[in-house]
């Protein structure tokens, strides 16, 4: 994956640096009773200004949190929180590219194997009908059965504990910003960037691969559709 979806794996920080003000997606410090690791998801920026680019950003902010997952931590699986209030999901679908959303997904279940206990959307808006239809088409029906929307914020402490949530969802750590400026340092830590390199420069020499059919086989990348010829 490190090799055909390479461009999620870049090591240029600058284009994060450029939009980390858009939106953040942070892995929290503390896990629940579980022993789940929770990821919070909060946009910082009108949902008319939602593009590509800044989804994009964002997807590699979160495969950087992922290979320090794998790398430094073991947990039982992890839960998305997704804060969609305030947000219009006619001009967030507009901003979204369903290819970049379909990869990232499959490397996070098929290249990190994340163990996705859960993923909770807080919203009041009706429209996210729209985001969790399309969710349903990225995910796996085991992860999409997984889905629930919120209404309102009482009903999402149920499922994660307030005490480990960031200030802006009405918890106890400190905010998602805050976060995401110590996870930057993180990211920039001369260790840690040395291992991001290391794994990074490991991929495959496709050149010498006989077989022209594997992106097609293995990672869907040419089409969903088969052909089957019977005598």
């Amino acid at each position: 994956m490190r090799t055909l979806m390479s461009k999620y794996f870049d090591t240029d920080i600058k284009y994060l640096e450029e939009n980390k003000d858009k939106v953040a997606i942070v892995m929290l410090p503390k896990m629940t009773k579980n022993h789940h690791r929770v990821f919070v998801k909060k946009f910082f920026c009108p949902s008319s200004e939602l593009c590509p680019k800044i989804f994009f950003a964002f997807y590699m902010f979160g495969v950087f949190q992922w290979e320090h997952l794998k790398y430094n931590d073991y947990c039982d699986g992890v839960t998305f929180c997704l804060d969609y209030r305030g947000i219009n999901f006619i001009e967030f679908m507009a901003g979204i590219n369903m290819v970049d959303a379909h990869q990232v997904a499959t490397i996070a279940l098929q290249g990190f194997c994340l163990r996705i206990k859960g993923i909770h959307i807080v919203t009041e808006s009706s429209s996210v009908n729209l985001v969790v239809a399309f969710f349903r088409q990225i995910f796996t029906k085991k992860v999409a059965d997984r889905i629930r929307v919120h209404k309102t914020m009482e009903s999402f402490y149920e499922v994660v504990p307030r005490e480990i949530l960031p200030s802006d969802f009405g918890g106890d750590e400190i905010s998602c910003l805050e976060l995401r400026d110590e996870w930057f340092k993180l990211l920039k830590d001369e260790e840690n960037f040395k291992y991001l390199q290391e794994m990074n420069n490991a991929r495959t020499n496709e050149a010498l691969r006989q077989s022209g059919k594997f992106n097609e086989e293995y990672m869907g990348m040419a089409g969903s559709f088969r052909s089957l010829n019977v005598d």
